[in-house]
This record gives C-alpha cells, structure tokens and sequence, in this order.
C-alpha cells in the first residue's frame, strides 16, 4: 500500500516536472528532506532529554547518515551489492563521500563566510545546494555504481 502510494506520488512529480526529474532525483530529494528530519528529531529530543549541544549533534549526525545510507541503498540508488565484503565497502565509501563534502563545506563557509565576510546566510545557502548536488553526484558514480559499471571500471584499471 505504501510503496503504491510513494510510486504514484513520484510518477505524477515525473510528469508535472515533463521529465526534468526522474524517480532516482525525486526519491533523493525526498530522502534528504527526511533525513534532515531524521536530524533535527533526534537533536531535538536529546536537547529536549538533557543532553549538551555537542552530544546531541554526534547522535542525532550518526543517525542522519545512518538513516540517508539505508534509503539511499535500498530505495534511492537500488543498490545490488550482496555480501558483506561488498555492503562494508559501500558503506565506507559512503561515509568518505559524506566526510568529503562535510569538509568542503566547512571550509567554504570558512574562506566565504570568515575571511571573505560574505553574507553567512546566503554562504549556508549556496553551499548547502552544492553539497546536496555533490552528495548525489557522489552516490551515483563513487558509492552505489551498478554491478556492470563496477565490473567495467574494474576491467578498465587492469587494462
């Protein structure tokens, strides 16, 4: 019933959009809006339990990856890894993608914000869009590639 429901939301998006978005963006979409979710519910209950700022970052940050990899995997990009070996790799690689752009992103608020004195809304903002497009671009082509561009990229390094 819910998977019905989510695939009729996402192919009346399609058609409203003529294309433009495909259900891999729209699903991203929605699981990032979600997982923000994820984040802000999770800091603002142990905010709410008692615990400090930081504490409730650390938790409610884990669970928000946690959270945006299984739906990334399973929903968002379909991922067809089988096996423990192959799920621990793409869960480091989706970490590392994760890691990379968090620093991206704290650099560039860094050097637009800090030491340029931009508009730290406006540098919040623009970096914020460029890390959810990074995010996706990394996911598809580093993280959850498809098993026949696996073994083609594979093949490739050993040519």
């Amino acid at each position: 019933m819910v998977v019905k429901l989510y695939n009729g939301i996402i192919n009346y998006i399609e058609k409203l959009t003529r294309g433009v978005l495909n259900h891999q963006n729209i699903s991203y979409i929605i699981f990032g809006v979600l997982t923000t979710a994820v984040d802000w519910t999770v800091f603002k209950s142990f905010r709410y339990m008692g615990f400090g700022k930081t504490y409730a970052t650390v938790i409610s940050q884990v669970s928000a990856v946690l959270f945006a990899y299984i739906t990334n995997r399973l929903i968002v990009f379909k991922s067809d890894n089988k096996g423990i070996v192959a799920v621990i790799r793409e869960f480091f690689n989706f970490i590392a993608a994760r890691l990379f752009t968090s620093i991206l992103n704290i650099v560039g608020m860094y050097i637009f914000s800090e030491r340029l004195t931009f508009n730290e809304n406006i540098v919040k903002v623009a970096l914020s869009i460029a890390v959810i497009i990074l995010n996706y671009i990394l996911s598809k082509i580093f993280v959850f590639k498809k098993r026949g561009e696996r073994d083609i990229n594979e093949t490739e390094k050993l040519v």
